[in-house]
């Protein structure tokens, strides 16, 4: 019934076509093959269908074969299935495989960077440049290039079809051949780990071990003369010398013992000898000379004291480890007399 009704439409659309090319009205094609105007206009409305014998008499009129007014395609269907052209589909899966395999080959070289970067700036590293692979941000480039690979294998496999199977066994070959591909690359940078790395991390909540962490024993504390300035002249005591009567001379030539003294806060005396250039705490003997005229009728006493630069001095605390020393705000001052020549009067007596 069905192929019967589409049968009539095919001839309708062929007798409508007929007509057409030849540029004839319903009444003019109806007086060629012998029938009504009502009769054609059934026909092109695929309601009926002419006879066998009006298909010859319109084969032989408009030179077309009878069997090609009875075809069940469409001409006008695939005129427009010669015109189209198909789609082409965009193949995404080589792009997406070859970020993820770059990816996963470039991630331990960025895990080797990281261990060097880590060593210069924190003075720790992993053993293994590797270890780095996991922890972020290095994972998520590992997660996304292994999601580049699966969308990869997801459009070959959609492109090829196939059973579940087939498709299962494509799938991992990729993988398998992804991370052969990354293996060399990772054992490499395992079999180079950074020349300083001294400290391995430990992951103290990865079970319940108790670890006793060990101060760095290489680092230590020393003191240094941060500043030393001038704060003048002090005297020392006065100390008696020889008498005489006028007129005449009197005249002090003898040694005395002088002693450089320190106050204050400070670490020892020794690196402040040092910076000083001078003994302090320790007697030395100089050399005292003076000649004094009396006059007639007068009686003199010499007298003598010690005169000394004052110091204020700084020590500063530093800290030394690898090579490299840093200070601290741990300061200590004190004052430094350091004795550089006599000062001489007299007594009336």
């Amino acid at each position: 019934m069905n192929r019967s009704k589409d049968s009539n439409q095919n001839i309708a659309k062929t007798i409508l076509k007929i007509r057409q090319d030849n540029k004839l009205s319903q009444e003019q094609f109806a007086e060629i093959v012998g029938v009504t105007r009502q009769a054609v206009s059934r026909w092109e409305m695929g309601i009926s269908a002419p006879n066998i014998n009006t298909l010859i008499l319109m084969s032989e009129k408009f030179n077309i074969q009878v069997d090609e007014m009875l075809k069940s395609r469409d001409v006008d269907e695939k005129n427009d299935n010669k015109t189209t052209p198909p789609k082409k589909n965009k193949n995404y899966s080589i792009t997406f495989l070859l970020i993820g395999i770059l990816g996963l080959i470039s991630t331990p070289f960025f895990a080797e960077w990281q261990q060097k970067r880590n060593m210069e700036l924190f003075k720790t590293a992993y053993e293994h440049s590797y270890d780095y692979i996991f922890e972020y941000p290095l994972s998520i480039i590992l997660i996304l290039a292994l999601m580049f690979i699966g969308l990869g294998t997801y459009f070959t496999l959609k492109k090829k079809g196939g059973d579940w199977m087939k498709k299962m066994i494509s799938f991992l070959t990729v993988l398998v051949l992804s991370i052969v591909t990354m293996l060399p690359v990772k054992v490499m940078a395992a079999e180079y780990p950074h020349r300083n790395s001294e400290v391995k991390h430990v992951n103290l909540l990865s079970d319940k071990t108790e670890y006793e962490i060990q101060p760095r024993t290489d680092g230590y504390y020393y003191w240094k003369v941060d500043s030393k300035t001038n704060q003048g002249t002090t005297y020392g005591s006065w100390r008696l010398g020889p008498q005489g009567a006028g007129p005449g001379t009197v005249t002090v030539n003898k040694t005395d013992t002088v002693t450089n003294t320190i106050s204050g806060s400070y670490t020892s005396t020794g690196d402040i000898s040092a910076s000083l250039g001078v003994t302090i705490g320790k007697s030395q003997s100089y050399s005292v000379q003076y000649s004094l005229p009396v006059p007639s009728g007068k009686t003199y006493q010499i007298k003598y004291r010690p005169l000394y630069t004052k110091y204020k001095v700084v020590q500063r605390q530093y800290y030394k480890i690898d090579g490299y020393s840093s200070a601290t705000n741990n300061t200590k001052t004190c004052y430094v007399n350091v004795f550089y020549d006599w000062g001489f009067s007299y007594n009336v007596l």
